[in-house]
């Protein structure tokens, strides 16, 4: 049992996002004086239980810059995957309560402490809220003096803010870290009901292409009886959500304006100032001595329109212009010209994101509709051509997404681009292909959405699109993927073999290797039996790759024999097994890394706790530093704890924690498969959340089209129950 000086650490250092663990530049709060200032002791008070929790594989320290703080580094302390899942489950310690996420700062908010304080009634109470009103009127600051109450009882506030990429996944990472699950039941699975609440800001900037999943999040999150705080601007995305009461936001009463006010104006003229602007607090913000004030009933919008947009510099608008058109904020090395964005900010026209900005959306509406379709349309021109030079996956997503606003791409630049985005955000592709449809009527567009749609594990979206493709192999292969997530195999399996019948020579042989990989890897770690082995091998020696070009039989022949060494490991055929390794030397090389590895599986895969197994266990240790591919060592990773069977050195549950599959593509069939089994072992190296971890494998097994390995989780996660 953690000391409670540890607890206090742990609880302080879960604050931070994960993110910040490669930053060069991290908050005071990670060093040492900022540790020891937010936990109440004297700074040499920290370094026992600080290094104790080291020792413990709960917390590592590095050197980094601490902003605010001088150039010379110094070290800083994060806290560990293990260190956030032991406080995750930890009782909170009274009169404190903990936050996640996003969550913006507090500042002093005036005129909201009776709404603030009915509402914490309410949740306090059971009651889920959604926070309603116009743009600007001060909903978010609300539902942060609101969090504030919360955290002070002892609440423990995970905070999303979206924006138009934000899906019910993103959302999970913000409330619980890069390393959240997807599964919505397992999601509200590692989170405890009691005083813990969940907020989602922005609610409306979520697309329609992602506003089910998010639906769906909310509504598991009810039904676990999580509170739920949700913040929105009119039109609401979800007007039908149950159990839910809507609160909606006014204007802060004449009296509480004179706060926001100058001090040097008379009371009778602040009132007057405030009615006029119906207590709206980003207008009172924004209101200066020389502005006319608007005639009473008239819109806050005709009073940003006359008042405020006309003072601003030719240049600031224009940054304006950019950032109103932007489907993202962006960041200060994105934005064309830094001096507009300097003046927008001294304007109090901008609203921050961390490092990142866009305008209030008040502003944001009130410009846009002062512009024409064709002044809108030449922005978006100007903003594809910035994004056109800059390079990346997040700047491919912005030239889409500018090209499609503004002009009329070809079908190739599209599938191209979009699957660049893809490879390391699925859910900006799936708007991005979405938006592409709109403008081209495409069969190869169809195919990425339903791709996209699959991979994703969305097989109702993917049954659309598959359903307006012509007939042919690929809708017969893209039905077979939906049928295998949906778990039905059998009918899956008829359609992929009738698909490979009409495939071109090299396709069909593509797709007869991809089969028989996912076939092996369809079980769980330890559930394959020899006969099954054994059958992958003589099944491997039946493809026929004998008319392909030298090059791609040289491809065909390496994954045959990857596969029949894997098999016959499986199966204890050692001789089998050095025969493929032999081929697979030849094209590998003698000095590649994966040849250690294929000898380290080798000797891991002897079938009794003996001397062998435990030095190549250790060896695993040293080689897991040396190698390159995430991938690879991931698997090696999998390999040594199955090796253990159940007598796992701490060393190796803290390389899988470490080694987590944030890197690896979901667009790749080998890597989701590696996914579902990393969450696997997650839950049996960490039982407390073994409901959690089970569910999110379960989930991934059907993404990766894996039915047998899902189906025997389910029977293993009912038995523990």
């Amino acid at each position: 049992m953690l000391k409670q000086s540890q607890l206090k650490i742990l609880s302080h250092l879960e604050k931070f996002n994960s993110d910040l663990e490669e930053s060069w530049d991290v908050p005071r709060g990670l060093c040492l004086p900022g540790i020891s200032e937010a936990i109440g002791v004297v700074r040499s008070a920290v370094h026992s239980p600080l290094n104790e929790l080291e020792k413990a594989g709960y917390v590592f320290s590095r050197n980094a810059h601490v902003t605010n703080a001088g150039s010379r580094r110094r070290k800083v302390v994060h806290i560990t995957y293990s260190g956030r899942e032991l406080i995750s489950k930890v009782e909170i310690i009274p009169g404190k309560g903990r936050q996640f996420g996003p969550i913006p700062d507090l500042g002093i908010i005036y005129g909201r402490d009776k709404i603030s304080n009915q509402i914490f009634d309410l949740l306090a109470n059971g009651k889920n809220i959604i926070l309603s009103g116009l743009p600007g009127i001060g909903k978010t600051s609300l539902a942060r003096l609101i969090s504030e109450l919360l955290i002070v009882d002892g609440w423990t506030v995970r905070w999303a803010s979206c924006d138009l990429d934000s899906g019910s996944d993103e959302i999970a990472k913000m409330w619980i870290g890069k390393s959240a699950p997807t599964n919505p039941r397992a999601i509200v699975s590692l989170l405890s009901p009691t005083k813990n609440i969940l907020v989602i800001d922005e609610i409306q900037a979520v697309s329609k292409r992602h506003i089910s999943s998010v639906h769906e999040l909310i509504s598991h999150c009810c039904e676990f009886g999580i509170r739920t705080l949700l913040i929105v601007r009119a039109p609401n995305p979800l007007p039908n959500l149950e159990n839910f009461q809507e609160v909606r936001v006014d204007g802060i009463s004449p009296s509480d304006s004179l706060s926001i006010l100058s001090p040097e104006l008379s009371e009778e003229r602040a009132l007057e100032i405030s009615e006029s602007l119906g207590g709206h607090p980003l207008a009172l913000h924004l209101w200066t001595p020389e502005d006319k004030l608007p005639e009473k009933g008239q819109a806050v919008q005709e009073f940003v329109e006359d008042n405020v947009l006309v003072k601003i510099s030719s240049i600031a608008k224009e940054s304006l212009d950019e950032l109103s058109i932007s489907p993202l904020p962006l960041d200060i090395k994105e934005i064309s010209n830094e001096e507009g964005v300097i003046e927008l900010d001294e304007s109090a026209i901008l609203r921050w994101k961390s490092s990142q900005f866009e305008p209030y959306h008040l502003i944001k509406n009130v410009r846009k509709a002062q512009l024409d379709e064709d002044q809108i349309r030449d922005l978006h021109s100007k903003q594809m051509k910035k994004w056109s030079v800059i390079e990346g996956e997040r700047a491919r997503r912005m030239e889409v997404y500018h090209s499609l606003k503004s002009s009329t791409p070809s079908e190739e630049w599209l599938i191209e681009n979009i699957t660049l985005v893809f490879k390391s955000n699925s859910t900006s592709a799936a708007i991005l292909v979405e938006e592409a449809l709109t403008e081209h009527e495409s069969e190869k567009l169809r195919e990425l959405a339903a791709e996209i749609a699959l991979e994703r594990g969305e097989a109702d979206v993917a049954k659309k699109h598959v359903d307006s493709l012509a007939s042919g192999s690929m809708k017969d292969l893209l039905f077979s993927r939906i049928h295998r997530i949906q778990g039905d195999s059998q009918k899956a399996s008829e359609l992929e073999k009738k698909a490979i019948r009409s495939l071109n020579y090299s396709d069909k042989v593509r797709a007869q290797i991809s089969s028989l990989v996912r076939e092996f890897d369809d079980h769980l770690p330890g559930f394959i039996d020899n006969y099954s082995a054994m059958e992958i091998v003589d099944k491997c020696k039946k493809v026929d790759i004998s008319n392909l070009d030298s090059i791609d039989q040289g491809h065909a022949t390496l994954s045959l024999e990857l596969l029949k060494h894997s098999a016959a490991l499986r199966n204890n055929n050692l001789e089998l097994a050095s025969k493929c390794r032999g081929i697979i030397e030849q094209f590998l090389g003698n000095d590649s890394y994966r040849l250690e590895i294929l000898d380290l599986q080798s000797r891991l895969s002897v079938r009794s706790a003996n001397v062998q197994v435990f030095e190549a266990i250790e060896d695993v240790k040293k080689s897991i530093k040396k190698i390159p591919n995430s991938l690879e060592k991931i698997k090696l990773i999998h390999l040594a704890l199955e090796a253990c069977k159940s007598e796992f050195p701490d060393w190796l549950i803290e390389e899988h924690q470490t080694n987590s599959p944030t890197s690896l593509s979901e667009d790749k069939s080998a890597h989701r498969r590696l996914i579902a089994q990393w969450w696997y072992w997650r839950g049996i190296l960490n039982p407390s959340n073994k409901l959690s971890h089970w569910r999110e494998a379960i989930s991934r097994f059907k993404l990766a089209e894996c039915n047998n390995a899902a189906k025997n989780l389910i029977q293993l996660l009912s038995k523990s129950l």
